[in-house]
């Protein structure tokens, strides 16, 4: 859902923007296609203690899927990104739910399971709004989430922010969500410190006033190819504080730039600016001389030239180009 938001809230988010309900809706999976990935040699996986990787596992039988059940109890992290066989079901069973897949309709096996579960990875695989009802009701103590490149919609971040009041980081890179989800998201998440929205081309200003408001720790944003305006930005850049953000291929120019240097000079350590093509080389030297804390730079599909590289040169910076 877009929100309308007047002027004067994303000009002084010291009022609060108008406080979103969560819409009660039956769970339905998302019909966005994710998009095939490169194959990668498989892994067995590697567990240490309170923790269990098992990304890039394309050949998760049935048995593995039991142990990884067994093992949820007593973990603390958890990564299946890549296992693009896991399916919704395949979630639910290791909660102890059953799916039924002609409904989608979850019906809970053992009532009594809760998990300790603080870091989640399940980036790129195929799960739903389905799958996410399942885990998250299940795993509460989440603070770290990444769900980019799925299947889920604004459901799932309504269900996530009713259930996760602890979470910090959250990555929906690439997913069909809106503002109303990222809204729900900083009105309820008040320790939220790292949000990547990258490619979700349905986020816009409407975000701003609350992400300014309701999240004082937050100091990580990617907006890369969203509808974020230079104006948005700078609301953005002058009511927070941030030592990561990626802009890429947003439509900033170097006034943007002026404000970075600006605001952001004693907090900043990582810039990404590619295909940002409305950026002056110059302009882009004067920020980073006067950032000192920048170390990392990203200027990829940008025309700069040699003498922006030699008179930037400084111990610890890196500049990432072509």
């Amino acid at each position: 859902m877009q929100m309308k938001t007047k002027r004067r809230r994303e000009e002084s988010p010291q009022r609060a923007p108008r406080t979103i309900k969560t819409r009660r809706r039956d769970i339905r999976s998302c019909q966005t296609k994710v998009s095939p990935e490169p194959h990668q040699p498989d892994k067995l996986g590697v567990c240490s203690g309170d923790t269990l990787d098992l990304s890039n596992n394309y050949t998760l039988n049935k048995q593995r899927l039991s142990d990884i059940k067994k093992s949820l109890p007593r973990l603390r992290s958890l990564n299946l990104e890549f296992c693009h066989t896991l399916s919704d079901e395949d979630f639910a069973s290791m909660v102890g739910y059953e799916l039924v897949p002609s409904t989608k309709v979850l019906e809970a096996v053992d009532d009594t399971k809760t998990f300790s579960l603080e870091s989640l990875n399940l980036a790129r695989t195929k799960i739903s709004d389905a799958g996410v009802a399942a885990i998250i009701v299940r795993c509460e103590e989440v603070r770290h989430l990444r769900l980019s490149h799925t299947r889920i919609t604004d459901l799932s971040l309504s269900l996530i922010a009713q259930h996760c009041k602890r979470l910090v980081t959250l990555d929906v890179s690439g997913c069909d969500i809106g503002n109303y989800g990222i809204q729900l998201i900083a009105q309820e998440c008040k320790y939220l410190a790292d949000l990547k929205v990258n490619e979700c081309t349905r986020i816009n200003d409407g975000i701003i006033p609350y992400v300014c408001f309701y999240c004082p720790e937050l100091n990580q944003l990617g907006i890369r190819n969203t509808k974020i305006t230079a104006r948005g930005l700078n609301t953005l850049l002058q009511k927070r504080k941030f030592s990561y953000l990626d802009l890429e291929a947003l439509p900033i120019t170097d006034a943007q730039l002026y404000l970075i240097s600006l605001q952001q000079s004693q907090n900043i350590k990582s810039l990404r600016l590619s295909y940002c093509f409305n950026l002056t080389a110059g302009n882009i030297c004067r920020l980073i001389n006067i950032c000192k804390h920048l170390a990392e730079v990203h200027l990829f599909g940008l025309s700069l030239g040699e003498e922006l590289f030699s008179s930037v040169n400084r111990e610890g910076l890196h500049i990432f180009s072509c």
